[in-house]
């Protein structure tokens, strides 16, 4: 059995006259009213509070896509 699980986020510009950058899908399910849920640096905040740690960030190769996260937990 695995001791570690895996998650991989797609961030992208939410739009306006700023970059906001937001998780727009968590591995492949779109999380829900993305645009207006937590900035980038909040959702990871929130992340390793559940126990998650980013270990690895490469850019995006989508339309609109910035960058994708690499988080691990422990199980």
């Amino acid at each position: 059995m695995p001791r570690s699980e895996f998650e991989v986020w797609h961030v992208h510009d939410a739009g306006g006259p700023l970059l906001t950058l937001k998780v727009r899908y968590r591995n492949d399910q779109e999380v829900p009213d993305w645009v207006n849920g937590p900035d980038l640096a909040a959702a990871v905040e929130q992340a390793e509070a559940e126990g998650w740690h980013l270990f690895d960030r490469e850019p995006g190769n989508g339309p609109e896509e910035y960058a994708l996260l690499h988080f691990k937990r422990e199980r």
